[in-house]
C-alpha cells in the first residue's frame, strides 16, 4: 500500500510524461477521510491533460525507433524550448493544477538502463564507493559519450543464487561473474539541465527526473497490492498470507508505446529486468497501411477499433474453412483476423522475447513463480491483444484498466483501498499510466 504524505499535502506533485506522441500531465488529490480527522484519506485523480506534439512526427510512419524524439529536437532549439515552456505553463493554468512541483519521466533512448554487477557490501560507509562503482560500470556499458551523463541506480532483490554465484572460489578475493545485482540509469547532462530550465521558464519546479519504466512499475505494484473484490472480506491472517505470496511472485509490465515496446519484469515492486523492442504502434500502423493500401489515419482507426481477433479456442483453424462458412462471423472479427495475420510475425517475435525474459527471471529467482503480465501504454487497449498474449504466453494478461476493475479501488468513493482511479473518459488509463506513476507520492 502507499504511504501517505503529511496532512498538509493534499495534492501530489504533477507527473509529466514526455512521450513520442505528446506530453501527459496528471495530478492526484487526497480526499478527506471518512473515518476520522487525523486518518489519511483516499488518493484519486484530480487533473489529467494530454497535449499532442505539434512537430508532426505522429503523422510520419517511416523510419525506425531510433528517430529523434520531439523533445530532443525542442531542447536543441532555443525558440522551441521557450515555446514548450510557454505551452506547459498554459496547460498548468488552463487545467488548474495545484502546486508547482513536477516529476518528469523519460524513456529510451533518452534514458538508458543497464544491468550491473556491483560488489554489494552491507556497510553504510560503502555507499559512496558503491555509487562511484555504479557510475563507472554504467559509463562502460552505455552508448552515450563518457563524462557527459548523469547516472543513478537501484539495487535488485537478493535471491538464493545471488551470493552463491558471486562467492569467490579461487581465494583471490575477487567476485566471479554472476547475475546482476543492480540496474543503472544514464541520461545526458544536457537533457537533464534542459528539462530543468524548461520547467523553470514555465514557472514550475522540477522535483526530479525518473525513468518511465520505474514510474509504471510503481503503479503496477500499487494495483497488485490492492485486495481483489472477492477477497475484501478476508481476515488479517489471509491478508498477510496473500502479501507473502505476492512477494514471491514474478510479474511483468508491457509498455506498448508508439515507437518502442518496453518490458519490465518485476519482483515485489522492483524491476529486475528491463528490455526494449523496436516495435510498437507506428510500426504496426505502417504494416497495415502497406498491406491494405490504406491511409495512415485509416489504418490507425482500424487497429484501434478492431484490434486482433485471436484464434478460437473452441475449434481448430481448419474447421469451417471455406468462403461459404464465414457468414456467421462479424465483419469486425473478420477484419481483426486480417490484422492479426498482418502482424502475426511481429507479435510472435515479441511473445518469444517476453517468454525468454520470464524464464531468465525464474533462473535468477528460484522458488518464485510467474504471476501475470499487465499492459500499459497507448496501444494497451487494442481489442483482443490481451487475449492473444494470454493464449501465446500461457499466463494471465490484463490491461491496467481491467486489472484495476478487479480490485476494491474500482468502487468509487469507498472501500478499503487508499486510492481510486476514475477518469473522465477523455483519456484511457493505459495512456495515462506513466504520468500516474510519476505522480504517486513517495513512501516516507
Amino acid at each position: 500500500m502507499l504511504t501517505h504524505w503529511g496532512k498538509q499535502n493534499r495534492f501530489s506533485p504533477i507527473g509529466m510524461d514526455i512521450g513520442r506522441r505528446g506530453v501527459r500531465l496528471v495530478q492526484l488529490m487526497r480526499r478527506p477521510s471518512e473515518t476520522g480527522r487525523n486518518a489519511p484519506g483516499q488518493w484519486q485523480l484530480f487533473r489529467t491533460c494530454n497535449w499532442d506534439w505539434l512537430v508532426g512526427t505522429e503523422q510520419n510512419t517511416t523510419g525506425n525507433a531510433s528517430d529523434s524524439n520531439p523533445l530532443t529536437a525542442v531542447l536543441g532549439d532555443k525558440s522551441g524550448s521557450r515555446e514548450l515552456a510557454r505551452r506547459i505553463k498554459r496547460l498548468w493554468r488552463q487545467n488548474e493544477f495545484r502546486g508547482k512541483e513536477l516529476v518528469v519521466g523519460l524513456s529510451g533512448p533518452e534514458v538508458q538502463l543497464h544491468a550491473l554487477e556491483l560488489p554489494i557490501q552491507h556497510d553504510a560507509n560503502a555507499d559512496d564507493n558503491l555509487r562511484q562503482a555504479a557510475h563507472w560500470e554504467i559509463e562502460r556499458l552505455m552508448s552515450l559519450p563518457q563524462g557527459e551523463v548523469e547516472t543513478d541506480f537501484w539495487l535488485l532483490p537478493t535471491s538464493k543464487t545471488t551470493y552463491a554465484a558471486r562467492k569467490p572460489r579461487d581465494g583471490s578475493g575477487q567476485n566471479l561473474p554472476g547475475q546482476p545485482t543492480a540496474i543503472g540509469v544514464a541520461a545526458r547532462k544536457t537533457l537533464v539541465s534542459g528539462i530543468w530550465k524548461i520547467c523553470e521558464s514555465a514557472g514550475l519546479r522540477c522535483r526530479c527526473l525518473d525513468a518511465n519504466l520505474c514510474a509504471i512499475s510503481r503503479l503496477g505494484a500499487w494495483v497488485r497490492s490492492l485486495p481483489m473484490l472477492d477477497e475484501q472480506e478476508s481476515d488479517a491472517g489471509e491478508s498477510e498470507a496473500s502479501e507473502s505470496e505476492a512477494a514471491s511472485e514474478i510479474w511483468g509490465l508491457l509498455d506498448l508505446g508508439y515507437t518502442q515496446t518496453r518490458l519490465a519484469i518485476c519482483v515485489a515492486s522492483l524491476p529486475v529486468l528491463v528490455r526494449s523492442f523496436d516495435t510498437g504502434g507506428r510500426r504496426w500502423i505502417e504494416r497495415i497501411t502497406e498491406s491494405l493500401e490504406l491511409s495512415v489515419s485509416a489504418a490507425e482507426i482500424h487497429l484501434r477499433d478492431h484490434g486482433i481477433q485471436p484464434p478460437s479456442r473452441n475449434r481448430t483453424d481448419d474447421r469451417g474453412r471455406g468462403v461459404r462458412h464465414d457468414g456467421s462471423v462479424t465483419p469486425s472479427a473478420q477484419l481483426g483476423s486480417i490484422i492479426r495475420n498482418i502482424l502475426g510475425e511481429e507479435l510472435e517475435l515479441l511473445c518469444g522475447e517476453i517468454e525468454r525474459s520470464y524464464r531468465y527471471a525464474l533462473q535468477c529467482y528460484p522458488g518464485h513463480r510467474v504471476s501475470e503480465l499487465i499492459l500499459v501504454g497507448g496501444a494497451a487497449e487494442m481489442p483482443d491483444l490481451d487475449e492473444y498474449l494470454k493464449s501465446r504466453l500461457g499466463i494471465e494478461v490484463h490491461t491496467i484498466a481491467d486489472r484495476l476493475e478487479r480490485t476494491v479501488a474500482a468502487r468509487r468513493g469507498g472501500g478499503k483501498a487508499p486510492f481510486t482511479l476514475t477518469t473522465s473518459g477523455h483519456y484511457p488509463l493505459g495512456a495515462l499510466a506513466c504520468a500516474i506513476g510519476l505522480a504517486i507520492p513517495p513512501s516516507l
